[in-house]
């Protein structure tokens, strides 16, 4: 246990996946295997003292697709990406926005079939998905958080990070050339840029929910005051990502 603490610190720029989220269900030693098959170099046995087990890929994900931009007949799904992301986000969220994540919008079915214990709160809130595990996995067979809800416009921040925890560091759909770029792109926002520090007087977290807003997204008030979820106004922005044009116009503003 000390030499995972001792290592916690170290690996936390690129390894998010930290001790303090293990959960009930799970183990230290589980999580450990988790973060050392998805960062070996951080996780060599020369460096922890722990010797890593190899993760396998499980049957159910050696023969899907490997496209990056893979399609989608299940419904409509939106970018989760801007062209001004550039200016505000590191250049990992900016890939991992354009690329890895999407937006839907749930059905009278997600509000009663749960998706590995979460499913809607009401028909027509927002929800974001992995591009690559979702729905060419049963949901059975998909990696934790592959699909989430966001609580409130304020929350989808914080919801994408918890994605990124515990989601991507494990999902075997996710082509193998895309979790190389993913991995490769710097995870700090690039303050040392001057244009940025002129243009940018928003954070990370209140860039999220200016963009949230800015694209229609607006809170579903419960009875008792709060917010049960997120939904779309009628005139919103969201762009489908049926759209492939918009692709090179993130390319052309500085995407990956």
């Amino acid at each position: 246990l000390d030499t995972f603490k001792n290592r916690r610190q170290e690996g936390a720029a690129v390894a998010p996946l930290a001790l303090s989220n293990t959960r009930k269900d799970g183990t230290i030693e589980k999580n450990f295997k988790r973060w050392s098959s998805a960062f070996p170099t951080l996780a060599s046995p020369e460096r922890t003292g722990v010797p890593v087990i190899p993760r396998t890929t499980p049957i159910c994900c050696r023969d899907l697709p490997t496209e990056e931009f893979p399609e989608k007949i299940d419904r409509e799904v939106y970018f989760l990406a801007s062209p001004k992301d550039v200016d505000y986000l590191s250049a990992r969220q900016c890939y991992l926005r354009s690329r890895m994540l999407e937006v839907f919008i749930a059905t009278e079915d997600d509000t009663t079939i749960k998706s590995r214990a979460r499913k809607a709160s009401f028909v027509g809130q927002v929800g974001i998905r992995c591009v690559y595990s979702v729905p060419q996995l049963d949901a059975k067979e998909r990696a934790d958080r592959a699909i989430t809800y966001p609580t409130s416009v304020s929350r989808f921040h914080q919801t994408v990070n918890d994605m990124m925890h515990y989601h991507l560091v494990s999902c075997c759909a996710i082509p193998p050339k895309v979790r190389e770029t993913y991995a490769s792109l710097s995870a700090s926002r690039r303050v040392c840029d001057t244009r940025l520090r002129a243009n940018a007087p928003l954070n990370p977290k209140e860039f999220w929910e200016k963009c949230c807003l800015d694209w229609g997204m607006v809170d579903n008030i419960g009875e008792d005051g709060k917010s049960i979820g997120v939904k779309l106004s009628e005139n919103h922005t969201m762009v489908p990502r049926s759209r492939k044009s918009f692709i090179t116009e993130l390319q052309s503003a500085g995407h990956h």
